[in-house]
């Protein structure tokens, strides 16, 4: 009978940590990073996926924005977590990679997912992209598919860019 009680008595607390975990099911909880073993290009970000968040697209309300307006994305800005810098792309793809990405199923990064009409995240900059087959959408989501062993690898530099994306990306 004791070493029952002795047994109850170390369970217990291993008990009460999985009704703390399951009271939280069902609520919306944040990206973490994880231990994931691969990374994204770093100069196809400063190519290829920057110029798309640093122009103009026109979102659903009719009027122009950049993710990295003052308002927006930039330190000081009411993008929330996610804050781009103009001169550390480091920072940056380290950032989206540890909060922004989800590497299993990339379509469901919040990258992607929050500005994407449809989707039901909040994102406070309105709808900037219409769907899927939007050509800033396809680029952006092409390098966060292009996972590497290193952000230098060899299959770097080669990335789907968007010669005008306020011309080409957004609503109509």
């Amino acid at each position: 009978m004791s070493r029952c009680r002795g047994s109850f008595i170390r369970v217990a607390p291993l008990g009460a940590l999985l009704v703390l975990a399951l009271s939280a099911c069902g609520e919306a909880v944040e990206n973490a990073p994880v231990a994931r073993g691969v990374e994204l290009c770093q100069n196809d970000f400063q190519t290829c996926v920057m110029p798309i968040l640093s122009s103009p697209i026109k979102r659903r309300q009719g009027d122009f924005r950049a993710c990295t307006d003052s308002a927006c994305h930039v330190s000081g800005g009411n993008g929330g977590r996610f804050t781009l810098s103009f001169t550390d792309m480091d920072t940056n793809v380290t950032a989206i990679m540890d909060n922004f990405v989800n590497f299993t199923f990339v379509d469901q990064s919040p990258l992607l997912a929050k500005p994407t009409a449809g989707d039901p995240a909040f994102h406070g900059g309105d709808d900037i992209f219409p769907g899927p087959s939007d050509q800033c959408y396809v680029a952006i989501r092409s390098w966060l598919a292009k996972q590497v062993p290193t952000r230098t690898d060899a299959a770097c530099g080669v990335c789907v860019s968007v010669a005008n994306p306020t011309a080409s990306c957004g609503f109509p």
